[in-house]
């Protein structure tokens, strides 16, 4: 038996002006995430405990370092989680459970400062 010989052909995409800027670790967010944003937004100032199924205890964690870098626009070794990107986004990890705020007087605060 042979084996089959196979040409692999490049593909092209539209001709563009200039390279877009990179996206800094930050990549579009899961629907999930999104949602958990908009609900933490509904009700500023409160902590909202969040458990994804999928996500074990360590994903939780790491998701709060993401949640946080995102929202105070630092750095981060990982990656930003685009869904918390305003500014006024908390994250904290206790005892297995994360909780997600959003601090609206923080960002007012914020938004006088400038």
């Amino acid at each position: 038996m042979t084996a089959k010989k196979t040409t692999r052909k490049p593909k092209f995409g539209a001709p563009v002006a200039e390279i877009p800027e990179a996206n800094a670790g930050v990549s579009r967010p899961a629907p999930y995430w999104i949602e958990v944003a908009e609900h933490v937004k509904a009700n500023p100032g409160q902590w909202i405990p969040v458990r994804l199924d999928h996500l074990t205890p360590r994903g939780h964690a790491s998701a709060v370092q993401r949640i946080n870098a995102a929202s105070r626009g630092q750095q981060s070794k990982t990656s930003k989680n685009a869904a918390f990107l305003e500014p006024g986004y908390e994250a904290a990890y206790r005892d297995g459970v994360m909780y997600v705020r959003y601090d609206a007087p923080a960002v007012a605060k914020l938004r006088r400062a400038q």
